[in-house]
């Protein structure tokens, strides 16, 4: 399970550059929340034509990793995006105010939000990979749509898929009457919720445009008393 979790951290952390950027049409993303094994064996919208160009000609495009206590400004960070053109901003923690954002000349105008409106919009990974396809098509069309994507935090929405793997796998118990905690977690979970961040972190990380990752920060001491800081994941 730890090297799980170092898998994820090592994929977020890793800063690249890739070519171009866009988006539209989130309120029509599928609702659906499929396991991981079920999804990889549908087929992806087919990728555009490769084309060529010179090095000197293509966009910087960057994928980073904000992490740190909260309050720290990583939701502020993020959302100076939209200063490049619309960002769609996956909210999990509402951390966006409109009048501090404002005053620090944010152009609000192009924050297009996902967030948590009501159980049945909660942000699923079901919903979120639907919505990865639904850019990757967008920006193919039309490489200059969308400025970038905002996950706001990594660390809430791993929280969500968790409690949502538990929920499912007490109901499934209760439906053979069988008596399961309602708060206890099995490494199954874990699993389970590992995979799907995986899954999504990749796909969101190789679209064509910005992305941004906001996490919360834990500090680790070792035997020896070395101190480290690195992303917060559940289960740690």
């Amino acid at each position: 399970m730890g090297e799980q979790m170092d898998e994820i951290e090592g994929t977020l952390m890793m800063v690249a550059t890739k070519d171009n950027s866009d988006v539209d049409g989130i309120d029509d993303a599928d609702d659906e929340d499929e396991p991981v094994a079920v999804r990889k064996k549908k087929k992806r919208p087919a990728k555009p034509e490769w084309t060529y160009g010179s090095l000197d000609d293509a966009d910087e495009l960057v994928n980073i990793l904000f992490y740190g206590e909260g309050g720290g400004g990583k939701t502020t960070d993020l959302a100076f995006l939209a200063k490049l053109g619309k960002v769609i901003y996956i909210e999990a923690e509402s951390g966006l105010k409109r009048g501090p954002l404002t005053r620090l000349g944010v152009p609000i105008k192009n924050l297009q939000l996902v967030r948590d409106t009501a159980e049945e919009k909660q942000i699923t990974f079901g919903k979120l990979a639907a919505l990865c396809d639904r850019l990757r098509i967008q920006l193919a069309d039309d490489p200059k749509a969308i400025a970038g994507v905002v996950w706001d935090s990594v660390t809430e929405i791993q929280k969500k898929f968790l409690r949502q793997v538990m929920d499912k796998r007490i109901i499934r118990f209760q439906e053979k009457g069988v008596d399961v905690e309602a708060h206890k977690n099995v490494i199954e979970d874990y699993g389970i919720c590992t995979e799907q961040m995986r899954d999504l972190i990749r796909m969101y990380r190789d679209l064509p445009c910005h992305v941004g990752f906001a996490g919360l920060e834990v500090r680790d001491e070792d035997d020896d008393g070395a101190v480290t800081y690195r992303p917060n994941f559940p289960p740690k």
